[in-house]
């Protein structure tokens, strides 16, 4: 290297550099890759996938008000209504929960999945013996 003269000196610094700037470019290119199939990810399964606990969590709190207001109620005709009512949101919240399974795609998703519905069945079987 000596020996070399100052263009072939300066050559050689620049394509070290713009070498180093393609990898740095590839590297970072990878990188927001990796990034944005993050974001998909995210986008397209965990946000539904809350959105949906949270409505089928607000039906749950809503059919748990509704036979408390059915117990409570001496009236027929209003507690039809209501029963009618409970029904109503027991259909969107199976609606809701088709959808979510759907979305979930790990084993332990699956697990928690089953052990929602348990947890689900059992508080239909109560909520049946109440009303």
């Amino acid at each position: 290297m000596k020996n070399w003269k100052i263009g072939t000196r300066m050559s050689a610094g620049f394509g070290a550099v713009l070498v180093t700037v393609l990898f740095l470019g590839i590297f970072a290119f990878a990188k927001v890759k990796s990034v944005e199939n993050s974001v998909r990810e995210v986008l397209d399964y965990s946000v539904p996938k809350v959105y949906l606990l949270g409505k089928i969590q607000k039906n749950v709190q809503l059919i748990y008000a509704l036979a408390l207001e059915h117990i409570a109620s001496a009236d027929r005709q209003k507690m039809a209504a209501i029963d009618a009512e409970i029904e109503k949101v027991r259909a969107t919240n199976v609606e809701e929960i088709s959808d979510y399974e759907k979305l979930v795609k790990t084993d332990r998703g699956h697990a928690l999945l089953r052990e929602f519905q348990a947890g689900r069945s059992a508080f239909l079987a109560s909520l049946e013996e109440t009303l």
